[in-house]
């Protein structure tokens, strides 16, 4: 096994005890998958290839509404509260909201 293929099954085995899984799937793989370009993003900015996304990107009209009604300001908790509801597939990952 490479060395990077096994950098990516320990990170895909940490996604699962985050959600205190018995098993590492396929879900957790590709989610360390995206947590291993974020890394190798910010360890050599030039090594990854550029993004056909706007360099601002528009937020969804559910998750504008959402920071929009905090009057005080939208925090890390309300954020990711939303997401496990809008995603309930992935709240498990994300924490119960």
């Amino acid at each position: 096994m490479s060395q990077d293929a096994r950098e990516l099954l320990v990170l895909a085995g940490e996604v699962a005890r985050i959600r205190d899984a018995p098993d590492c799937t396929s879900r957790d793989l590709a989610i360390a998958a995206v947590l291993c370009r974020l890394i190798a993003a910010e360890r050599d900015p030039e090594s990854v290839p550029p993004s056909l996304s706007p360099e601002m990107l528009p937020w969804e009209t559910s998750l504008e509404r959402l920071i929009s009604a905090m009057p005080g300001g939208v925090g890390f908790s309300e954020l990711r509260e939303f997401a496990a509801r809008e995603n309930p597939d992935l709240a498990e990952y994300l924490g119960s909201a």
